[in-house]
């Protein structure tokens, strides 16, 4: 409330020269609880953290704030953002999804998609090592952005994995997300992957994406991997094909069947290639297939470098510290227990016993892994070829799963591409499942590395062709604040759509 009231003054103070506002000037936005802010612990969802109090705030938590963000909070997450099929975690439970408290919202950034889903704030920061964006936006019927590896910082949040990890926004629009997005870019000495940035030309305003007729001329190539498969609910099908059908009437040329090339062998990813391929995480390295997903070290590495810097609190400066006192939910005890087990650094995998058996595939960032660095070129030339502008699939190939249920299929399709290419990714509303609860679905849009102006593009003029997000029943929409509202009208205006 100080906070408030000192933009207040700073309004009547902006009306009276009349300047134009931050860009950022009071929108309400929350913070997922693994980025370092001032005044609040760091938790990551782990018991362990609720001393993790930093000295500054992180990076783009102070890019935010710099641009007039009014920060509320932090928001909850799965515990060290190490699930995909739900938010919970020590400190403060579950998340649960606004549409219906009996199902999830994913993981790990599921606070911040039910709050806003849950009309509890405008904007959210976010970060997604392999689904913890999209996902969560996907099943609460919101906006995530996964951006470029390289786009938007790191420092100053506790890492899952850096060699995959990225921060992004959460909105209820793309319009919301774009202006979110625009303030997050840019350099940041204390990581060392946004030097990408000087390399690349990169746009400083991207709400000159926002077309309504976006999708006019644009080619969108369609993953049937992803969405056609044996496990994929009818419904979410349905809904993904009319989706297809919508940006195709809306002016798109639909490049059906897309597949990206697979190896020298001829192969192409059309199939489920005996049970491995890309909707699995899986690479093709000399005819054999590997898991990308294998190396768990990079987890307790970069974490210890996180907790023993200088500006930190914490009681636990390692994860083995951690792990040995409990301090930790029960969920994640397999995960942290892998991924202490694995005894080298992420520069030594694969070990040479691994590497005798034929692995190569490594645990280094994806301009220095062989894979990864092959996985992007194969993408970015099939998307060449294809003369294509975005891959699209469903985000999730089922609906949000009920709570407990780790069973049945959850089709989650957002670790398969963006995170071992770097490429970007964004998930839009796609409509609501009808059969029984009505439950938000997704549609997941990629892009080439860099190139989120593209994907901001296709995205927006998709979403204002169908207008499929819809608020929550259980939490209505504040229409009409208290504020003196007439007294801000004459001022140069922040545009939030959400």
């Amino acid at each position: 409330m100080d906070v408030a009231r000192q933009k207040d003054s700073e309004l009547r103070e902006l009306l009276a020269l009349n300047k134009t506002l931050p860009p950022l000037f009071c929108a309400p936005i929350l913070v997922k609880d693994n980025f370092d802010t001032i005044g609040m612990a760091a938790t990551a969802g782990a018991v362990g953290l609720l001393d993790n109090v930093a000295s500054e705030n992180a990076f783009v938590v102070q890019k935010v704030i710099d641009r007039g963000a009014l920060v509320l909070g932090k928001f909850n997450m799965g515990e060290f953002a190490l699930s995909p099929d739900e938010s919970t975690g020590s400190v403060f439970g579950i998340v649960r999804n606004p549409y219906d408290l009996d199902h999830t919202t994913a993981g790990s950034s599921g606070g911040g998609a039910a709050a806003l889903a849950a009309n509890l704030a405008l904007l959210a920061l976010g970060t997604d090592t392999g689904n913890s964006i999209r996902g969560p936006a996907a099943h609460c019927g919101v906006v995530g952005l996964r951006p470029s590896l390289g786009v938007t910082s790191r420092s100053g949040v506790v890492p899952a994995r850096l060699n995959r990890d990225t921060t992004g926004p959460l909105a209820r629009t793309v319009a919301d997300a774009a202006r979110l997005f625009e303030a997050m870019v840019g350099y940041d000495p204390k990581d060392n992957l946004t030097s990408l940035l000087l390399q690349e030309r990169m746009d400083q305003n991207y709400s000159q994406f926002l077309q309504v007729d976006g999708l006019e001329g644009a080619r969108v190539g369609v993953l049937r991997q992803l969405s056609d498969t044996p496990t994929t609910d009818p419904e979410v099908l349905s809904l993904f094909n009319q989706a297809v059908a919508d940006m195709a009437a809306n002016g798109a040329t639909i490049v059906d069947d897309f597949t990206i090339d697979g190896n020298d062998m001829g192969l192409s990813w059309s199939g489920y290639l005996d049970g491995k391929g890309i909707a699995y995480g899986f690479w093709n390295v000399n005819g054999s297939w590997e898991d990308l997903w294998n190396c768990q070290v990079a987890f307790p590495y970069d974490f210890d470098a996180y907790a023993s810097a200088p500006n930190k609190t914490q009681h636990f400066n390692s994860l083995q510290a951690l792990y040995t006192a409990g301090a930790f939910h029960p969920s994640v005890a397999s995960d942290l227990r892998d991924a202490l087990a694995q005894r080298f650094t992420p520069a030594e995998y694969p070990p040479p016993l691994l590497r005798a058996l034929g692995f190569r595939c490594g645990c280094l960032d994806f301009f220095t892994d062989p894979c990864r660095t092959e996985f992007r070129r194969r993408l970015v030339e099939s998307m060449d070829n294809a003369e294509v502008d975005v891959v699209a699939f469903p985000t999730w190939s089922n609906p949000p799963r009920l709570i407990g249920d780790t069973v049945s299929p959850d089709g989650n399709n957002s670790p398969t591409i963006a995170p071992h290419t770097g490429a970007p990714a964004i998930t839009v509303p796609m409509g609501f499942t009808k059969a029984g609860t009505r439950l938000p679905t997704g549609l997941h849009l990629l892009a080439r590395p860099f190139d989120e102006g593209t994907l901001f593009r296709v995205a927006y003029a998709y979403e204002q062709a169908t207008m499929h997000r819809g608020g929550s029943p259980i939490f209505p929409e504040l229409l009409r604040g208290s504020g003196n509202v007439s007294a801000q009208s004459s001022a140069s205006s922040v545009p939030f759509s959400g």
